[in-house]
């Protein structure tokens, strides 16, 4: 007889055969699988299918994390395996991504698998610094808070990266409401303090060491100078008023009467939905001309406000017209183009004939000022059918046909740093007969980054935690920017009374003991910018630390060789700069969703090639648009562009001398764009799928991803799967 025990076990034992043979059924009924690569977001990965039958037409599905499935045609090879790729632009949504795969006659069908798509690099134009209040009481006590929200170039949030809140006074006091970013990229702090003044927060992505574009600016206000609060918000006596966020600008300050060719002064106000100037404004902002004669119109180039601006800014002698008319000029934020102001001007009277008879040309562009950019385009107006020859210096440096309607334009190579006398002169192109001689504009260019001369820190020893230490930089005067940066504080120094080409200010030594390095940032008026790093070492010890100043910098020569100008031979050709480097060859531009991503062939020098400049703009002939690589990799890609239009580049190499090539690459272009065609299957797998997309197949000849062993998670997951196959399954990861 059996025992109770023996009849249990009995029982437990065809329990087990009969799991045990729902395993071999269900792992016969699924004749392979589908695994795909895990990867970054915004790059290619790889899917693999394995089990099918040879030359069999197969379709890969893959779910995104937002729930729309796509699919994608392939056919296995001989051992009834098959690859394809998952381009950039279906990956741009970091998360989990669901797959499987099967036979275009519906006979075979693997398990669901899954893979990973990891958030790209951070993006610092894309992430944002935001602050809920923009005065503060400066007691100490009251606060403003300031939220960061990490992202990278397609909008996913960042998580778990540390941020560090700088400001750009030692008073303020910072507290961070949290160690790490959240699932929306987001981190808080707190901000105050007792000292009055204009503070702008920037915000330091600890994980990746990149500083984010976007500044939060507090106005911290002394008790006196307010009336009291009024719905929350605090109402300052000198202002008399608040303002709300950002609506649009006005464009003040224009002349009842202009005339053609006249350079006019004007202002640009960033205003709320009530008028008001937003003092904290310090966007990015573009002028336009619109109308069938804006070709005309010279136009300031686009600018970005300083806290100090205080939301006004205003545009000496920035901008002309060419002919009498009416036009409208339109500025708005580069951001949101929504956000934007214009303004009907109206050009008449004294008008310079631009068409016929035999009036001496004239310079509508550059008007005289003082440029960072080395290249200029001259334009202006001229007699219809004749040649104009271009001079700086007295030296003739190109030429342009005038077309019918009077209008010239060239585009000058780099001119060297300093002054330019530059004029034109209108020729008949048949008799070369002069036809007349424009008048003289006079400007300088300056491209050149302020030198840091000198460097004294006093005291030099006995540096113990919290030691104050005086702070002198020699330098040019009229700087927009002189800064210390210790400990990633960055410290302003002002000029000095005494003599402006000093800079002075204090730093406090770390709270830690340790040794640290002090970096030096100059910004001139034309916001040329040069970081000079490890400028001192300061060694923080509870005993008396001391402090080494490095060996002075050389001051940057006035003319640095970048900027010689290129002679030239007998036929107008372009001698290269001696020590410059070679011009770049093998410019590609192709494009993606809102980027176009550029590769080039690398830049010989005599020394070593540095980076690159790229110039771009929507105009072959106004590529004024300019980006310095980070290194001398040879890809780079510029982000949010407009999908569907057409943008043009060129290349040009930078040494480490600063040097650079003494011509630019030929142009191409290239246009953005977000290939995701929607159409319905012909037939349908097991489990209905969502906004089906059609998605051209893939040559692959590379090696297929590594096999799984067979212990490894496959088996595990066979073994676990139910019989239900058409939900997608998470995968176990660690």
């Amino acid at each position: 007889m059996f025992t109770a025990k023996k009849n249990i076990a009995l029982i437990l034992t065809a329990l087990l055969l009969a799991s045990q043979m729902q395993v071999l059924v269900a792992m016969a009924a699924l004749n392979g699988y589908a695994i795909g690569n895990d990867g970054i977001a915004g790059q290619s990965t790889y899917l693999k299918a394995k089990g099918f039958a040879s030359a069999e037409p197969i379709n890969f599905v893959v779910q995104k994390p937002d729930g729309v499935n796509l699919t994608i045609s392939a056919q296995t090879d001989n051992d009834g395996q098959a690859q394809v790729e998952l381009y950039d632009y279906h990956t741009k949504k970091a998360g989990e991504y669901g797959l499987y795969a099967y036979s275009q006659d519906q006979t075979e069908k693997t398990a669901a698998t899954t893979f990973r798509i990891l958030t790209a690099p951070l993006d610092e134009n894309i992430s944002t610094v935001s602050v809920d209040r923009a005065m503060v009481r400066a007691n100490g006590t009251d606060s403003a808070k300031i939220d960061v929200y990490l992202k990278d170039a397609y909008e996913n949030p960042i998580k778990g990266h540390n941020v560090k809140l700088i400001s750009t006074r030692q008073a303020d006091q910072i507290t961070a409401n949290s160690s790490w970013t959240d699932e929306d990229g987001k981190i808080s702090f707190d901000v105050k303090s007792s000292t009055a003044g204009m503070s702008s927060f920037m915000a330091l992505d600890l994980g990746e060491d990149k500083m984010l574009s976007q500044r939060a600016n507090v106005s911290f206000v002394d008790e006196s100078s307010l009336v009291g609060d009024i719905g929350g918000d605090l109402i300052n006596v000198a202002n008399a008023a608040d303002f709300g966020t950002l609506s649009g600008f006005e464009i003040t300050d224009l002349p009842d009467t202009i005339k053609p060719n006249e350079n006019i002064s004007f202002g640009v106000k960033a205003v709320d939905t009530d008028g008001k100037t937003v003092q904290d404004y310090t966007g990015t902002i573009r002028f336009s001309a619109e109308g069938d004669n804006s070709s005309g119109v010279t136009l300031p180039a686009n600018y970005k406000f300083m806290p100090e601006d205080l939301g006004v800014h205003a545009f000496n002698l920035g901008l002309s017209f060419a002919e009498a008319g009416t036009y409208n000029i339109v500025v708005n934020d580069v951001s949101d183009k929504f956000k934007q102001g214009n303004k009907t001007v109206v050009v008449g009277g004294g008008a310079t004939t631009t068409g016929g008879g035999e009036s001496k040309p004239t310079i509508t562009a550059p008007a005289a000022g003082t440029y960072s950019q080395a290249e200029q385009t001259v334009s202006g107006s001229a007699k219809p059918g004749s040649t104009i020859k271009i001079y700086d210096n007295d030296n003739e440096v190109g030429s342009s046909p005038v077309g019918p309607t009077g209008k010239y334009s060239f585009q000058t190579k780099a001119l060297t740093d300093g002054d330019h006398s530059i004029y034109v002169v209108s020729v008949d192109p048949i008799s070369l007969e002069v036809n007349g001689t424009s008048d003289t504009v006079k400007i300088s260019i300056d491209t050149t980054p302020p030198a840091l001369d000198d460097l004294q820190l006093d005291p030099s020893t006995g540096i113990k935690a919290g030691s104050v230490i005086n702070v002198k930089v020699y330098s040019e005067k009229n700087l927009s920017q002189a800064a210390v940066i210790l400990n990633y504080d960055i410290i302003a120094l002002n000029a000095s009374i005494d003599d402006p080409t000093i800079y002075v200010g204090t730093i406090q030594a770390p709270a830690d003991p340790g040794v640290y390095k002090l970096n030096v940032l100059l910004v001139d008026e034309m916001q040329n910018e040069k970081t000079y790093e490890d400028q001192a070492t300061i060694t923080v010890d509870p005993k008396g630390g001391t402090i080494e100043t490095a060996t002075k910098p050389a001051t940057p020569a006035t003319t640095p060789p970048a900027t010689t100008p290129p002679a030239t031979t007998p036929t107008g050709e372009t001698v290269p700069v001696a020590g410059a480097p070679s011009q770049v060859t093998g410019l590609i531009a192709y494009g993606s969703d809102k980027r176009v991503t550029l590769v080039w062939d690398a830049a010989t020098d005599d020394k070593m090639v540095k980076n690159y400049k790229v110039y771009y703009g929507e105009d072959v002939k106004d590529l004024s648009k300019i980006v310095m690589t980070k290194d001398a990799s040879t890809t780079w890609y510029i982000p949010n562009l407009d999908n569907g239009k057409e943008y043009f580049f060129a290349v040009s190499a930078i040494d480490d001398q600063g040097n650079e090539s003494s011509s630019k690459s030929e142009i191409v272009s290239g246009i953005p764009f977000m290939l995701e065609i929607k159409n319905a299957l012909s037939t349908a797998p097991t489990q209905p799928l969502q906004q089906p997309v059609a998605l051209r197949p893939a040559a692959y000849n590379g090696p297929f991803p590594t096999k799984t062993a067979s212990t490894g998670p496959e088996v595990f997951f066979l073994l676990g799967i139910s019989a239900v196959t058409g939900v997608f399954a998470s995968r176990k990861r660690k």
